[in-house]
């Protein structure tokens, strides 16, 4: 998990850099110290419906 809340796979890392599969077939370069934590776990869990941003145009339809 970056330091901006972001999750991916990691894909490669070097000395400076973490590449990140942030979505099939589109990996992100990240500085190391951008990284904040590992999180292993498995597959991606659903997001509970409380979490899902709602655009505000469709919500008044």
């Amino acid at each position: 998990m970056t330091i901006g809340g972001l999750y991916g796979h990691v894909v490669s890392v070097d000395d400076e850099t973490v590449t990140l599969e942030v979505a099939p077939g589109v990996q992100n370069r990240y500085a190391r110290p951008a990284i904040a934590r590992v999180v292993s776990g498995g597959e991606p869990r659903d997001v509970p419906a409380a979490e899902k941003v709602v655009d505000e145009a469709d919500a008044k339809d």
